[in-house]
């Protein structure tokens, strides 16, 4: 069985993004490998986030703030699934793939949204757990997430946002 590529990407790859890679790299180790990007990355991953994935035991070894241009482009990885984690307002400018990789959106609220400081401990929580809960029902049902990923031209595979505990 081959590795599937995935990338998640959100505008600054500071929170949402980065939680899905480091989730997705240990839970779907050996059927995926995931990347993520922002479309305007931050220089940095948020701090809250290095936190809880090593508090978690997830793997903060490579994890770094990267700008989609990376995914873009000859030199590109192939990618296989490309799955947005931002409401659809901000998804303004999100590129064309290369290979036409089958694309999502999860409709995330952004932990930073409404702060000056960015986002707090709470906030990186309720995303890790949501984030956590999606990537667990994509890797449970990959037929059912695949029939949703083939939509017809112009629709978009949306996953809800999931309501606090």
């Amino acid at each position: 069985m081959s590795v599937e590529t995935i990338l998640f990407l959100c505008p600054g790859n500071f929170v949402r993004s980065i939680l899905a890679e480091a989730i997705m790299n240990k839970l779907g180790a050996g059927r995926f490998r995931a990347f993520s990007a922002g479309m305007n990355p931050h220089r940095c991953i948020h701090r809250e986030v290095r936190h809880l994935l090593k508090e978690r035991g997830f793997g903060i070894e490579g994890l770094a703030s990267k700008p989609v241009e990376l995914f873009i482009g000859p030199n590109a990885p192939h990618l296989d699934y490309v799955i947005t984690l931002c409401e659809a307002s901000q998804e303004k400018g999100c590129p064309t793939f290369a290979g036409q990789p089958q694309r999502a959106r999860w409709s995330l609220r952004d932990p930073c949204q409404g702060t000056a400081k960015g986002a707090s401990r709470q906030a990186v929580e309720s995303a890790f757990r949501d984030i956590h809960m999606l990537i667990g029902l994509f890797l449970q049902a990959p037929d059912a997430v695949h029939r949703l990923l083939h939509l017809p031209e112009g629709h978009v595979a949306c996953m809800p946002r999931a309501q606090a505990a």
